[in-house]
This record gives C-alpha cells, structure tokens and sequence, in this order.
C-alpha cells in the first residue's frame, strides 16, 4: 500500500482521477484468481459515493456523461472478474480513457471529486515515482481590463515577470487565436514565487493615471499534477487574476494574491509623473514611419557597477527636472530589468519632448537612481543615483559620469521622424563671445533664464493655447567666434506636453502673434522687435554642430 506521501502528487482535479484510475489499471497489478475481486467491490463502492456526493445534485449534461463514464468503467472492471485482468486487457489501447473523462470542466464537479482521490488511490495501491515537470511550460492568460483608450488589433500586452532568483526581460504579447496571450517562463521551483504585471503597452506620453496594471503571484503547488498539459491558463483583469476554467493544476495562486499587490507602488508617486512608451515601442513607429512632427530620444546607459552575482535585476528609477517617468505607466518596483553578472548592465529608455522648456538654462537634469534586486530573498540593495545633463531634441556623444563607487557611460541620439516639424518662432536672444569664456557663458545663461519668467508671466495664448518660452543652448561656435541663447516659443499642448518645432507656416503665424503681442512695456522688454523663424538644421548639419561642451555644467539633478 503506497504511503501517503507518495500518492498525494495525483491528487488533482476530476479529470485526473478518472485517467489514472482507468490507466493504472493494467500497469500495477498482476492477474489474480478468477474470485470475487475485494478491489472491485471497493471501487464500487467509491464510484457510488462519488455519483451521490458530486453528480445527483448537479443537473448538467456533463453531470450525466461523467455519471455514465464512471459506470462503464465499473461495468468493463467487472466484466474482466478482476482490476488486474481488466487492466492487461486494454495496456496500451488508446481508446481505454472515455473522451468525456479527459477534461471535466464543471468546476464543482472537480472540486467534489477532489476529496475522493486518496481514497481510490490507496484503494488501487499506486505508487508513483515523481510528477513531470512540464517543459517548456507555458503561462497563458485572458486580459480584459476597463481601458480609457481605444485598443487596436495588433496592440501588444506588456507582461513583465520575476522570480525569487531571476527578472526575464518584459516581453509584448499579441493575443492568440484562443483569445489568450502566452509567453513560456521558467517552471518556479519548490517555495518559490513568479510573479508578475500585465498592462497594455502605451502608444504615447501622457500626465493621466490610468487603470492601476493586473499583478498575478503564482507557485508551485503542494503536489503537483500528473497532467499531460504544459500550460496553465489565468483569466485576468482590471482586478486581478483567477484560475481559468478549464485549466491545468499546474500552479496555484499566491495566498491573497490579487491587484492589490502592485497597488502601492503604482500610487507611490501621487499624480505628478509622465507614463512614457517604451524605446522598443517608439522605434517599432519610427520604422513604420508613424512619427510625424517632432521625434524622440533614445538613450543608451551602460555600466560594470552590478558585478555581484547575488544582484539578478535592477530597478530603474528616472525622473527629469524632478518628474518621475514611468515606462508603460509601471513605476520602476513593476519593472525591474535583469542583470547578468559576467556582463556590464545595460540599458535604454525613450522620452519625447514632454514638457521639455530648458527649464536649466536650456538644459534637462536626468536623474537615475539603479537598485539592485537580490536573488532569493526579495530584498533590496543600496541605490546608487547619478544625473546626466541633456539639450532636448540633440543627440549627446559618449560620456562616462560617476556612479557610486563605479562609473557609468552613455549617450543619446534623437530620432529624426520622415516628416520633421523643423521651425521654430524665436522670442529673443541672448548672445556671448566664445573669446569671453565661463564668465560670458554664465552671464548669457542666466539673462535667457530671466527673459523666460519674465515672458511666461506674460501668460500670452496662441489659438488658445498657452505660450511659454524654451530655452535652446548654442551651438558649435560659429566662424566669427559667437554664440548665444535662443528662447523658441513653445504652445503647451493638452496632454501637457510642449511643443516647440513647427511647420514654416504654423511657425511663421507664431511669429506674427509675437510681434502683434509687443503692445505693452513688458512685453516690449523680453519680445525682439524683429520676427526671426529659425529652421532647424537637417541631419547631417545637427549631428556636425554639437552643442559645445559646459553648456549644461550647471545642471542639478
């Protein structure tokens, strides 16, 4: 008689019981004496409590076919004279286990037939030597959340996972012809938990805080299925998560697992912070040519200070001028990204211009803040922070700044759309000499700081629209040595962003109504009496005139 132990692990759902009462038995028994068969009468027994328990109550068509199933089965044991002899005689049949017998779908049913597993089991004598590990094992999920936009048929599912030892690299889902998405994590081990988000992939920046993303926490259970299904299915929402019916029992769900699991980090910061796309969802429009106006930066970070073996993922914090930035609306505790010790770590994100006005002197602090995930015990190590100064809309050349103890290195290149709003209506501006150094930079530099209050308190409107000014650092000096900061009108857009590039003839009215403004001393003393349009340099220009170095030297983060 197999111990309890050792039996446990087929104790799963209705389906299971019935395939292996049937298949077990011709493998474990040898033939017995035509005499009555005690085995049978037993099974009998448990048959007929089991269709008295689970099925007289249940008045379903499945109710009925388990009901006649169960007493075929009896019926072709009998008819054998014993378990042993019925089992010889169909090892190997492929028709032993009735159709209707694989998957039982009606929850209560299987939920019932549960509690009568050990017993057919200890009944029969089966003794098993390990449940299968499904490889590869597939995790498939329903998502169907409230959402605040439109979704199209080709938008991707962003589903981020992380186990005790491991972060996998998010990953975006297209739905299944099943209606499912699926992806293919690692089988979690003993005590371990997988956890994970789920939220739709953002198309573009926004300031509004959308549903709060779907988490899951799953585990590997007590005793695990002799299922020939490598997948487990989840139905998820704006809520949670729930076992799909009909699923596997290849997982259970956490004790108290349900949204509010990501709750408080996706709250942490209040509502002042933009949601941002991804760089792999920018770059996948730009090649499709679905960026018009003004591109996009990508930014590419590297660094060796994450050597530790026991560091598995880092969670990536950034924020410009002091405003976090989530990818896809998930704070950084949602997103950790996975480290490689025998690699430097490596990474890149996108931003968009935003509300990007050189609110620095023309310059944007870029603050980062890296900490590491440690394997195993779900703690958490010091952050190391570091800010790098950025000119939006430029591309930024390799540089190497300090982090903690380490250093890090990166750079950023803006991506040019096919069609580039490449206009800009100039308010004024102020100019140095390059002969006159870190003195006249300086002196420069703060002159466009006060000319920009000074006009963004004007509160001036162009078609409705509120006019602020952005400031645009120099260039590379040009032949005659001088330089000098431009202030851009910039209209602050309804999604809070700023736009400050325009079409020649958008570009042009902005002028007109700067000029028509000068109606008052104070508009007098920071509007030039001059229109200027100024067109931003093509590509190849942009990319030979740097912005001269110092420029953002003065940024804090």
């Amino acid at each position: 008689m197999a111990k309890s132990k050792r039996w446990l692990p087929l104790v799963v759902g209705a389906s299971l019981f019935l395939v292996v009462l049937i298949a077990a038995l011709g493998v474990f028994f040898s033939n017995r004496p035509a005499a009555p068969d005690k085995d049978i009468a037993k099974l009998e027994s448990l048959v007929g409590v089991i269709s008295t328990a689970c099925l007289s109550n249940v008045s379903t068509e499945e109710a009925a076919k388990v009901g006649a199933s169960l007493d075929r089965l009896v019926r072709g044991i009998k008819g054998e004279g014993s378990v042993s002899a019925y089992r010889k005689k169909q090892a190997g049949a492929g028709d032993a286990i009735p159709a209707e017998l694989k998957q039982i779908e009606n929850a209560e049913i299987r939920k019932c037939l549960d509690k009568y597993m050990p017993a057919i089991l200890k009944t029969i004598g089966i003794e098993t030597t390990g449940a299968r590990i499904p490889s590869p094992f597939q995790l498939r999920f329903g998502y169907d959340p409230p959402i605040t936009r439109q979704v199209s048929p080709d938008d991707r599912v962003r589903v981020d996972i992380q186990g005790n030892k491991y972060m996998l690299e998010n990953e975006r889902l297209i739905r299944q012809e099943g209606g499912f998405f699926g992806l293919y994590p690692p089988f979690p081990e003993e005590n371990e938990e997988l956890r994970g988000s789920i939220t739709w992939g953002l198309q573009k920046p926004t300031k509004e805080i959308g549903p709060a993303p779907t988490s899951f926490c799953l585990r590997r259970p007590t005793v695990l299925p002799a299922s020939q299904e490598n997948h487990f299915h989840l139905d998820c929402n704006g809520q949670g998560c729930t076992v799909h019916v009909p699923s596997s029992k290849w997982l259970d769900m956490c004790p108290g697992s349900s949204a509010a699991l990501v709750g408080s980090a996706f709250a942490a910061e209040g509502g002042n912070q933009w949601s941002v796309p991804s760089a792999a969802t920018l770059a996948a429009a730009a090649a499709r040519k679905e960026i018009k106006g003004v591109g996009y930066t990508r930014f590419d970070i590297e660094t060796a200070a994450f050597r530790d073996p026991s560091v598995v993922g880092i969670e990536v914090a950034i924020s410009v001028n002091g405003v976090p930035i989530y990818e896809d609306a998930l704070p950084p505790e949602l997103r950790p990204v996975p480290n490689r010790s025998n690699e430097p770590f490596k990474y890149s994100f996108a931003l968009e211009t935003l509300d990007f006005q050189g609110i620095q002197a023309g310059c944007e602090a870029i603050s980062l803040s890296f900490t590491p995930r440690l394997a195993g015990s779900g703690k958490k190590g010091t952050p190391s922070k570091t800010t790098l100064a950025y000119v939006s809309l430029r591309d930024m050349k390799e540089e190497t700044v300090r982090l903690g103890d380490s250093s890090l290195t990166w750079s950023a290149t803006y991506i040019i759309p096919s069609d580039e709003w490449s206009h800009q209506a100039f308010i004024a501006s102020e100019p140095y000499l390059e002969s006159e150094g870190e003195t006249g930079m300086t002196a420069a530099r703060q002159r466009a700081a006060k000319v920009k209050r000074n006009f963004d308190a004007l509160k001036l409107k162009f078609n409705d629209r509120p006019l602020v000014a952005v400031i645009r650092p120099p260039l590379e000096t040009s032949a005659r040595g001088r330089l000098g900061y431009g202030l851009a009108a910039g209209i602050l857009q309804a999604s809070g962003q700023v736009r400050f590039t325009f079409s020649f003839t958008e570009a042009n009215s902005i002028a007109d109504a700067l000029i028509a403004a000068r109606t008052t001393p104070a508009a007098e003393k920071v509007i030039a009496s001059k229109k200027y349009v100024y067109k931003v340099a093509g590509n190849p220009e942009r990319r030979g005139t740097p912005t001269p170095k110092g420029v953002c030297r003065h940024v804090n983060g």
